[in-house]
């Protein structure tokens, strides 16, 4: 990309800088987290919004928004990271469709300092209509983080149907579990759930299954020894 630039006098060609930011990206993300990640992900930063300001109309504008929004959430800069995904709410690239993208806001919602869980759960219940029109298969993990977090900051119980009303967080949290019962994160949310519900019994046997699917998560490990719970 320098050698293009330089024999082809392309500093202001959005085309270059979308490649560069591109690959800094990617490079980024087979990085472990630490000093060569940020400084990649602060290249492909810098790279991709050349592009917007070299080309304020780019035909990929939506598609930069989005890896702008994806970089800053992993560098832990959520006000940055929900302005990107709010801007390609309405017209996201594909493959990614609305609900997709209504799902990273909520994520980001809810685990941002300080959190914003009432807006978290109203993203989510958002997303469960989208998904609902368009029988969307995703919808497991919609019910779970919907469950978890009326569950843990207290919320009133999410209305998931106009026909049924209000579903209490732990039935969300079954219900995501019966969708998709491969997904380890299911299994581990529905077990700190029961413990705060002090069903220990079916707790561990939710972990057995947690560890199973996913035996390398520090995070489901911490929840088994945090309650004392040995799979």
């Amino acid at each position: 990309y320098h050698q293009a630039s330089t024999h082809l006098g392309a500093f202001n060609d959005p085309n270059l800088w979308y490649g560069i930011g591109l690959l800094y990206e990617r490079f980024g993300s087979l990085m472990p987290p630490g000093a060569v990640q940020r400084e990649c992900y602060q290249a492909a930063e810098e790279a991709l919004r050349s592009v917007l300001q070299a080309a304020p109309h780019f035909e990929k504008r939506a598609e930069i928004m989005y890896r702008m929004g994806m970089i800053y959430k992993q560098q832990d800069q959520p006000q940055q990271a929900l302005e990107c995904y709010q801007a390609i709410c309405d017209a996201p690239p594909p493959p990614l469709g609305q609900a997709d993208v209504w799902f990273l806001i909520g994520s980001v919602q809810e685990t941002m300092e300080p959190a914003a869980p009432e807006f978290a759960k109203q993203a989510y219940e958002h997303v469960l209509r989208l998904m609902q029109m368009n029988n969307d298969p995703k919808v497991g993990r919609v019910y779970r983080q919907l469950g978890w977090v009326c569950h843990k900051w207290h919320l009133d119980p999410p209305i998931v149907s106009p026909a049924h009303g209000p579903m209490p967080p732990i039935a969300c949290l079954q219900h995501a579990l019966e969708t998709d019962p491969n997904d380890a994160q299911n299994w581990h949310l529905l077990a700190k759930c029961l413990v705060d519900h002090m069903e220990f019994d079916a707790a561990h046997d939710c972990l057995v299954h947690a560890t199973a699917l996913d035996p390398a998560s520090a995070e489901t490990w911490a929840t088994v020894y945090a309650c004392g719970l040995q799979p």
